[in-house]
């Protein structure tokens, strides 16, 4: 997880992208969101990477 420069967004990765106004907005409910998305992402990364392995390797 990285903060934007300036302070205005937080993310985890290209597909996951909040900014400072839904953290306001919606608080700690879209944090555990967009951990869950990420960890959903993190889960799938290996599957993904095998499937591309095998298909070309």
């Amino acid at each position: 997880m990285q903060v934007e420069a300036g302070g205005y967004a937080v993310f985890w990765n290209e597909e996951i992208n909040i900014s400072e106004y839904e953290l306001w907005t919606h608080g700690k409910d879209s944090i555990d969101q967009a951990i869950a998305a990420t960890q959903t992402v993190i889960n799938q990364a290996p599957a993904q990477k095998q499937a591309v392995l095998d298909k070309y390797l």
